[in-house]
């Protein structure tokens, strides 16, 4: 369906949403905070648990009605506000209040100047296209979405999905309706121009019988850690925020079934991403520095490459992207990373990189680096 067909006014924020929420979202790896990449399964635990009285089912129409929009005032930035869970991708996750880069590395995020879901009106609910919400594609008109509040849990079905251009608005409806967003392609790492989103509306609630008490999410400390010296992490700028490298896809080999999603729509990926990227970037800096110690405390002396196209190099840059490849075992862990970029200009000529990346609980390693000098 195309939302500009729905009824109902067009707020402001609402018709600027993709613009600004969708930039957000294209550009959250570019400054992810070093203290934030875990995984947000613990926020279940603080998510509203409101005791439920049933109610009548509600039909799809224009008029239909859950909570009254000013019920209850806006919660602060970073608390628990919801459960969401959507059946057809396997997939619950608690969903914090908005949409910060904090907060849509360990869960979605509901857009503050939105309505609660379940508010009479149009809900928008984000998350990072390489995590949490990796397959929205693969819902289909009908499909279930329930979201639980303080306020009740309240049922949706997706009515409708399509991509479009970050520059284009949601209409508000004069009905609880709800839509998910995240940039497209949904394996993309970083800038897009477009948007994946997909539009759900009421059939059914259970309103709460009373309000469960305000619950903050506390900052979560990392998952994953590289293995670089101190003296190495210190002295370069290997954090993403730091990083110029166009990205390219991010892609999953290994694992198959519900262990695979459940990986990928988690705030995994972009963790061990993260962490890959910053051995990437320490074995150059140290290279070009001509430090044979750090380096050696990097790259296993089996492990590297005959020539070292870095070494005391003084020119470099990407003018390729960066693809990465992480592998993941039958039970859904990380096992690797594969990183490769085949068009590294370094002092005029084109090499072909790759650097292999073991992880082994929550540290990352090199596991070996080829070097390809290309015609």
């Amino acid at each position: 369906m195309k939302f500009a067909r729905m009824g109902g006014r067009v707020p402001r924020w609402l018709a600027w949403s993709l613009v600004g929420l969708g930039t957000l979202l294209a550009t959250t790896p570019l400054w992810i905070p070093r203290w934030s990449v875990a995984a947000g399964h613990a926020l279940l635990a603080k998510a509203p648990r409101p005791h439920l009285v049933p109610h009548v089912a509600l039909a799809q129409s224009a008029t239909a009605r859950f909570v009254p929009a000013a019920a209850t005032p806006p919660a602060p930035a970073g608390q628990v506000v919801a459960t969401l869970s959507i059946p057809a991708l396997s997939l619950v996750t608690a969903v914090v209040q908005g949409t910060g880069d904090a907060t849509l590395l360990v869960a979605p995020g509901h857009y503050i100047a939105s309505v609660m879901p379940g508010q009479v009106g149009t809900s928008v609910i984000a998350a990072h296209n390489a995590t949490f919400f990796r397959h929205l594609d693969r819902l289909r008109d009908g499909d279930r979405i329930v979201v639980t509040t303080s306020q009740g849990r309240f049922v949706y079905q997706v009515a409708g999905y399509q991509v479009v251009h970050h520059g284009e608005g949601l209409v508000d409806t004069p009905y609880a309706s709800l839509v998910l967003e995240a940039c497209y392609p949904l394996n993309a790492l970083y800038l897009t121009p477009d948007r994946y989103v997909v539009e759900a509306v009421p059939v059914s609630d259970a309103l709460a019988a009373g309000v469960a008490p305000a619950l903050t999410a506390a900052n979560q400390a990392a998952n994953f850690q590289a293995a670089i010296p101190a003296a190495v992490a210190t002295r370069y700028p290997l954090w993403l925020d730091q990083n110029s490298i166009p990205m390219g896809e991010l892609t999953e080999s290994g694992a198959r079934g519900a262990a695979l999603v459940r990986f990928q729509q988690s705030s995994e990926p972009i963790a061990v991403e993260e962490q890959a990227i910053r051995l990437w970037d320490a074995v150059r800096y140290v290279s070009q520095a001509g430090s044979a110690p750090a380096l050696a405390a990097l790259v296993p002396a089996a492990a590297s490459p005959a020539v070292n196209p870095y070494w005391r190099a003084v020119q470099v840059s990407f003018p390729g992207v960066m693809n990465v490849v992480e592998t993941v075992s039958a039970a859904g862990t990380p096992t690797a990373v594969r990183l490769s970029d085949t068009n590294v200009q370094i002092d005029g000529q084109r090499w072909s990189l790759t650097l292999t990346v073991a992880v082994q609980g929550p540290t990352l390693r090199v596991a070996s680096w080829t070097a390809v000098r290309m015609p």
